[in-house]
């Protein structure tokens, strides 16, 4: 319970800065056009890399404390490794993503 309450409490500062995410006539009918919808999305898609981001840093912390803790099994080292080599893909695949979608967005909105 204690580590969700810290979880929670650490996430506060986000909820209280994410204020300035949209444009300001955003709720208005009249106002809204296509460029807003991409502009949520760009935000959104934001916020899902930074996840990304952390939970990978989450597994390399995680599969480098296994790679530490195996006492030299070779069998558990090479898990390890390989593990690490497809977070690394993993990260590499999400940046790819990220620069084509931004790319095309930048295309798009001109």
């Amino acid at each position: 319970m204690n580590r969700l309450a810290f979880l929670l409490l650490t996430l506060l500062p986000g909820l209280a800065s994410a204020e300035g995410l949209l444009p300001e006539n955003f709720g208005d009918p009249e106002n809204q056009t296509y460029a807003y919808v991409l502009y949520s999305l760009k935000h959104l898609g934001n916020v899902a890399i930074q996840i990304v981001f952390a939970v990978a840093l989450v597994f390399l912390i995680l599969t480098g404390y296994r790679m530490i803790t195996s006492l030299g099994n070779d069998k558990a080292v090479q898990q390890s490794k390989m593990s690490i080599l497809y977070i690394i893909i993993g990260i590499l695949v999400v940046i790819g993503a990220y620069v084509i979608v931004n790319t095309l967005g930048q295309q798009i909105l001109r």
